[in-house]
């Protein structure tokens, strides 16, 4: 059992995502973004070694 929260799951017993944090996702066609959009209300820890924005 982690102790965070993930931005997809796994459907327990399959390898079929599901949502988390992120509600929905998006997949680029090219299949090399993915684009996740977030409940309302998540917010992100940050710290020296992690900023979740640029």
């Amino acid at each position: 059992m982690p102790i965070y929260n993930r931005l997809v799951e796994f459907k327990l017993g399959t390898t079929e995502l599901e949502p988390g944090l992120a509600e929905k996702w998006d997949v680029s066609e090219d299949g090399k973004t993915y684009t996740f959009h977030l409940r309302k209300g998540v917010k992100w820890q940050d710290s020296k070694n992690f900023k979740p924005y640029p």
